[in-house]
Order: C-alpha cells, then structure tokens, then sequence
C-alpha cells in the first residue's frame, strides 16, 4: 500500500516494534530474552519481505512495560538518525465477524497515542487501515 501512495518516494523501511515486559508473565531474564528474540525474529521476516520486494530494510526493537513510552524513544532515535523519515503505523478495522463489542475491546489506540505525540514533535506519523480478517497480510498489503 506505501508505494501506491508513495510512488518511488521511500526506498528505504525501518521496522520498529517493542516487547511489552509483564512482570505477571515474565519471571526471570531467560524470558525477557525469549521476548527480546522472539521482537527481533518477527521484525527479520518483515524486513526479508520488504528487501525481497525492493527495499533496504532495518529493524529497532525495544522492550519495556509501557509500550508507547518506549515507541517514543526508538521514534526519536530513528529521527535523529534518518531526519526526514516518515512513520507509519497500522490501524486494526475489523471485519464483520470481528465487529462489535469485542473489536472495540480488542482495540487500542496506541497509533494515536504516537501520533500526537509525534506531531508535537513536528514529526510524522501516516496511519493505515490493517483489516483483520482470516485472510489478510497486512505488511505485505502495507508494502505492495
């Protein structure tokens, strides 16, 4: 979906994701860095997809227990590095037969959350639509 809308403008993705550290579900440091690994390995597929499509792709991992707090810090390190970066993140639309109460239960607003954040920043931050259905891949949908 980016280079649809972005014809030819980004060449380059850095993925970022961040471990949300429980301490009710992680007791020790060999699950931290089970989540810790368990971060990057997702975020190594999606960069395999994107080179495998076209572009150079990196990753930023984090772990914390307050997910949008440590968002902010590895948005800010990627905008130090990379000054005219654009951010984008996705925002879950259910389906129908997700649709209802339990959608809206499921649901957060941590795109949100970034973006004002980052817009008081005079940052970037494009949110874009990631059905959920059976069928859906929403990254390579993203990247297509």
């Amino acid at each position: 979906m980016i280079p649809r809308l972005f014809e030819r403008q980004f060449r380059n993705v850095i993925f970022v994701s961040v471990g949300e550290v429980d301490s009710a579900l992680l007791k020790g440091p060999e699950e931290v860095r089970q989540l810790e690994q368990q971060v990057a390995d997702d975020l190594l597929e999606y960069c395999r997809l994107a080179e495998d499509l076209g572009f150079h792709a990196e990753l930023r991992t984090g772990l914390g227990p307050e997910v949008v707090t440590e968002l902010r810090r590895l948005c800010l390190e990627v905008a130090r590095e990379f000054p005219r970066c654009v951010f984008f993140a996705g925002q879950l639309v259910f389906s129908d037969e997700v649709a209802g109460f339990l959608g809206r239960f499921l649901h957060n607003h941590t795109a949100f959350e970034l973006l004002r954040w980052l817009q008081l920043r005079g940052l970037s931050l494009v949110i874009l639509p990631v059905r959920v259905s059976h069928r859906s891949d929403a990254i390579a949908a993203l990247l297509r």
